[in-house]
């Protein structure tokens, strides 16, 4: 939340109004850059998605016919 964002200032000729604005940029920047970089975050939200997909979609196959069966075939990048 943008609003939300507090900032210290060495310098106070620095705290202009567009630095919330930059400071929310940089932010969205750094954390898109790093979730490139780490294949960790990408695994484990592979892993919550088809968990997530196995919950909402098992019950129904299981009530339609016992004899149906869910494969989530993990998909590659």
């Amino acid at each position: 939340d943008i609003g939300s964002l507090d900032y210290m200032f060495q310098n106070d000729k620095a705290n202009k109004s567009s630095v919330s604005e930059q400071a929310y940029k940089a932010c969205i920047e750094d954390a898109t850059l790093k979730s490139q970089e780490e294949s960790a975050i990408y695994e484990l939200a592979e892993t919550n998605a088809m968990n997530i997909i196995e919950a909402l979609i098992k019950p129904f196959i299981e009530d339609f016919d016992p004899v149906y069966q869910l494969d989530i075939i993990k998909g590659g990048m």
